[in-house]
């Protein structure tokens, strides 16, 4: 990437580990193929990875194929009413939209 930022700007940026997944035994650098000068200029690096189960990954994918469906230009009465949640198994409490909204807009 070859670009030229203003000094007071805020960028969010997001990168895929090389091959699809993150090897614990390689640097942040290795797993992101990006160079240093690159990763140096962020105040902050955040890992987030995905433990596999089939269970809730099969949960998740039906939840974002039925919101696209829902919110397609065509979709129709009924498929806009059916509202499908993903179950909650890591007891954690979700972040809602408009705070999430917010947190990137003010980032």
């Amino acid at each position: 990437i070859v670009t030229t930022l203003q000094a007071r700007c805020s960028v969010i940026a997001a990168a895929n580990p090389v091959g699809g997944r993150y090897d614990p035994a390689l640097t942040f650098m290795d797993n992101v193929d990006l160079s240093e000068p690159i990763l140096t200029r962020f105040d902050i690096l955040c890992t987030v990875r995905d433990i596999a189960d089939p269970v809730q990954d099969e949960l998740m994918a039906r939840f974002v194929t039925e919101s696209h469906m829902r919110h397609h230009p065509s979709a129709t009465a009924n498929d806009i009413q059916q509202n499908h949640v993903v179950p909650n198994i890591f007891n954690v409490d979700p972040i809602p939209q408009e705070i999430f909204k917010k947190y990137i807009i003010y980032a």
